[in-house]
């Protein structure tokens, strides 16, 4: 099974939250957390809610 991963620009415009948002929910455990790609880039598989 392909998994998509989707980097942030994509989340903040399906999802319509901001950056700070985002990453405040992932602080309270409401949002999924995002996976390394490399040394400076994350993503988040799909369905990221």
């Amino acid at each position: 099974m392909l998994q998509t991963i989707y980097r942030l620009p994509a989340v903040k415009s399906e999802s319509g939250l901001s950056r700070s948002t985002i990453y405040l929910r992932i602080a309270q455990g409401l949002w999924t957390k995002p996976v390394s790609l490399g040394a400076r880039a994350v993503g988040w598989p799909s369905p990221w809610w």
